[in-house]
């Protein structure tokens, strides 16, 4: 089982960006998201852009993924300490219980 976790850890710095990438462009290719962004760029003097993107979302997004990639093994195991920590910490005792009456 702590094999498995090992290897979800180092594949969850994979998934979490994944599921942050796909959000931002369904937000980006989303009603909301295209009347956010003509809002955005009708003010043209308050915005950068490079060949029409705007280069601060771009770059905010690459920051985030960037966090998400260094940090996403850390991220999993607080979701799966929030999700089965009691269920695992259990388990433990039952197996020290086990190893107590063996002994």
């Amino acid at each position: 089982m702590k094999e498995q976790f090992s290897v979800n850890r180092k594949m969850a710095r994979y998934y979490y960006r994944l599921f942050f990438l796909s959000m931002v462009v369904s937000f980006w290719v989303s009603g909301d998201g295209q009347t956010l962004m003509s809002r955005i760029l009708g003010h043209p003097h308050e915005i950068y852009l490079i060949v029409g993107i705007p280069i601060f979302w771009v770059l905010g997004t690459l920051f985030i993924t960037g966090l998400l990639v260094i940090f996403g093994g850390r991220i999993y195991k607080f979701d799966v300490s929030i999700i089965y920590g009691r269920v695992f910490k259990k388990l433990e005792e039952i197996l020290a219980d086990m190893e107590e009456l063996r002994a």
